[in-house]
């Protein structure tokens, strides 16, 4: 009975490539603007609409929320403006694929362009 029951399993490993044996991770999309200080920023905005959500009668919550939504999109709208300027100044005259994959990758729109600039074609 034992060779019906471990002999699929067997024949898996065999034959079957396991991919990431610790588990599936998701690959995060590329945001060449992106860095810690953003992370802590978002962090600490969702943990301040948590607060507020659990008591949404207290203002005072309420606007330590909205002012730190409004500093992490502040801040994100900066460093998009300042990754894009330092972008199209480094750009060269042949470099269009370049360009737009950047901008895909800065708008949240498509993939994430290959390590030398040239868009995936596999997911267009």
């Amino acid at each position: 009975m034992e060779i019906f029951t471990e002999s699929p399993g067997i024949s898996q490993r065999k034959n079957f490539k396991k991919v990431n044996p610790e588990g599936t991770t998701r690959q995060k999309p590329r945001r060449p603007w992106w860095n810690e200080n953003f992370a802590n920023r978002v962090k600490k905005a969702r943990k301040l609409f948590k607060t507020w959500r659990k008591s949404p009668l207290s203002a005072e919550a309420r606007s330590e929320w909205n002012k730190a939504e409004a500093r992490k999109k502040k801040g994100i709208l900066t460093a998009k403006k300042q990754a894009w300027t330092s972008f199209i100044n480094e750009l060269g005259p042949k470099d269009q694929p370049k360009m737009w994959a950047f901008v895909k990758s800065i708008t949240g729109k498509g993939s994430a362009p290959t390590p030398d600039g040239r868009p995936n074609k596999s997911t267009r």
